[in-house]
């Protein structure tokens, strides 16, 4: 039985958590055993139609559902991530590990691309010395991009390949 929701809407496409891109296929009202009836956002990955996620309507798992951004907020952000290199370099492993963990899980795209940009500035350093990033640092890097290219290529209606040449034609053209 579908019922209607004030937060989010069926066929609202939203970023859930780190398992990307999801439709809210149906809002209904189910019994799922243990957490008894309750009123779920069936969401459906748009990655492999075979996942779903029920998310309680009433749960703080709702605040890891994220509106899509569009194609304006994504040049904004973009811009302004490249116009500010206020980042510093934590270099305490477990502060910087656990301050990018913060970040990703935040769902802020402009703190994740600054983070993204933080950690690709530091591993060209690296290179340049023949060192190389610590692999947390690769972990936080790798599923950062992730997010960053699966909204982006979505929005934009572009290849995630395409991704980070559409950032850099963008940064080039201030």
């Amino acid at each position: 039985m579908s019922v209607n929701c004030n937060q989010h809407k069926i066929g609202e496409y939203v970023f859930y958590r780190q398992n990307g891109i999801c439709v809210i296929s149906d809002i209904s009202t189910e019994n799922l055993g243990v957490m008894g009836v309750q009123t779920y956002y069936v969401l459906t990955s748009v990655g492999n139609e075979n996942n779903k996620f029920f998310v309680p309507v009433n749960s703080p798992l709702t605040e890891e559902m994220y509106r899509l951004l569009t194609a304006e907020e994504i040049d904004s952000i973009i811009l302004r991530t490249s116009e500010n290199d206020d980042s510093k370099w934590i270099d305490d492993d477990k502060s910087r590990s656990a301050f990018f963990d913060s970040v990703l899980k935040s769902g802020n795209r402009t703190d994740i691309l600054r983070m993204v940009k933080s950690i690709s500035v530091r591993k060209l350093s690296l290179e340049q010395t023949k060192k190389k990033l610590h692999a947390a640092d690769e972990r936080i890097l790798s599923a950062a991009e992730k997010l960053i290219k699966e909204e982006f290529a979505f929005v934009l209606k572009i290849d995630e390949d395409s991704v980070i040449p559409y950032i850099l034609d963008k940064v080039n053209r201030i």
